[in-house]
């Protein structure tokens, strides 16, 4: 990121598993965060979208 010209970061949090599993809530928590990261890069930016990390990187 240090090197981007026009960084743009899009946090996204990690899944958290509910008794039932994976659910529909995830879906759209998760569609509205990488399409607005999709269209920062279509726009020129260069996006850096973790995925799956917690506070410590795991």
């Amino acid at each position: 990121m240090k090197a981007a010209k026009k960084p743009y970061y899009n946090l996204m949090m990690f899944p958290y598993p509910s008794a039932e599993g994976m659910h529909v809530g995830n879906m759209y928590a998760f569609t509205g965060v990488d399409v607005f990261g999709r269209f920062m890069r279509m726009k020129g930016h260069d996006v850096f979208e973790p995925m799956g990390l917690d506070g410590f990187g795991i």
